[in-house]
């Protein structure tokens, strides 16, 4: 191999990887929430709420429909304050509920 492709391989190799977080294009900023309360920016509890419907027969139990889930309540992972899904940014609410599978 010539040094250029050593240069090259070696400067891919050294790259951070991406955050899974991160929207859209290099232009635009990433996706940040942060605690009024304590400036915790990283773990959230997310509480959501999950339907099923259950068969039972023969002894035996299966899920015949499940709903999506349903954002609840969303707390600061260290100090336990509530936080305003409602008033988060359209894009952090659409990747939360992406992320969690919710609607």
């Amino acid at each position: 191999m010539s040094r250029e492709i050593y240069q090259i391989a070696a400067i891919y190799a050294l790259r951070p990887p991406q955050p899974s977080h991160r929207i859209g294009s290099e232009k635009e900023c990433y996706v940040t929430l942060t605690c009024p309360n304590c400036g915790n920016d990283r773990n959230f509890l997310v509480k959501t709420l999950q339907m099923h419907v259950v068969n039972v027969e023969g002894g035996r139990v299966e899920v015949s429909e499940e709903s999506r889930p349903a954002v609840l309540e969303v707390l600061c992972d260290e100090c336990e304050s509530a936080l305003n899904f409602e008033e988060f940014e359209d894009t952090l609410r659409k990747e939360v509920l992406l992320t969690i599978g919710a609607r």
